[in-house]
């Protein structure tokens, strides 16, 4: 990965409450648990007619992370490499600082993929599942 190039809208419904702050923890919560070395973020927040809505736990943080995701599955589908494959290549080290400064001191990101990957069977399933179906 060489860079996250991200433009958000954020629905923070008919009333101000969480909106600004969503919108900027949209963006600064991107860049884990990938080696991100450059970053660009535009997020708006924009009302619309839904009811007053509130923080739950990682507001901001899930939506973008769902969409990175998909980018990566993507992306890895186009080059032709294992998405597992290319996850661990770009996850973040302990002891690292993102680009946008957070500081990571530790990490069991790559134990969960390797966890992840032999527990489901994943070696045998790639590439014999159906569409939109993975990790």
């Amino acid at each position: 990965i060489l860079a996250y190039d991200i433009d958000a809208t954020i629905d923070g419904g008919a009333w101000s409450s969480f909106g600004t702050v969503t919108t900027y923890y949209n963006g600064v919560l991107s860049m884990g648990p990938y080696r991100v070395p450059n970053f660009r973020y535009h997020g708006r927040r924009v009302y619309t007619t839904k009811p007053p809505n509130g923080a739950m736990r990682a507001h901001g943080g899930t939506n973008l992370r769902y969409s990175v995701e998909v980018a990566l599955d993507r992306l890895a589908e186009s080059l032709g490499i294992d998405p597992f494959d290319l996850r661990d290549l770009n996850a973040l080290p302990p002891n690292s600082t993102t680009v946008n400064q957070f500081r990571i001191t530790s990490t069991s990101f790559r134990a969960c993929l390797s966890a992840a990957r032999a527990r489901s069977g994943w070696d045998e399933k790639f590439r014999r599942l159906p569409y939109g179906h993975g990790i």
